[in-house]
């Protein structure tokens, strides 16, 4: 018996870290993993840093200089707002998928943002 299923538990040992690279998080993963740490990536052309703090607040500098914002998390979903985008006036929430220090922010349009764990 244990051994027939020898071949299912080494697949499962190879597969299971595949999908578990593909799913996203909940939100207790998302304030253990990211909340309280640094973000860098790029983002419609500019280099950015930011750090999301406990209390909600996010401070972070990008090819144009510093800017402030706040954070949430809604449904699984981490949420942004800036505080000096003019041009929106509501929360952007993304569902997260993390591997290792790989951050992947899914958009509700589809549209994926990677980012590095800091």
């Amino acid at each position: 018996m244990l051994k027939s299923l020898l071949p299912v538990a080494l697949c499962l040992g190879l597969i299971a870290p595949a999908l578990a690279a593909d799913a996203t998080v909940i939100a207790a993963d998302i304030r253990a993993r990211i909340i309280g740490h640094t973000l860098s990536g790029r983002e419609d052309g500019r280099t950015y840093r930011e750090t999301l703090f406990a209390n909600g607040r996010i401070k972070g500098a990008d090819d144009e200089g510093n800017y402030t914002g706040r954070w949430s998390i809604r449904k699984d979903r981490l949420c942004f707002i800036y505080d000096d985008d003019e041009e929106e006036d509501e929360w952007e929430c993304s569902a997260v998928r993390l591997d290792g220090d790989a951050v992947t922010f899914l958009d509700p349009d589809g549209s994926e943002v990677r980012a590095t764990l800091n």
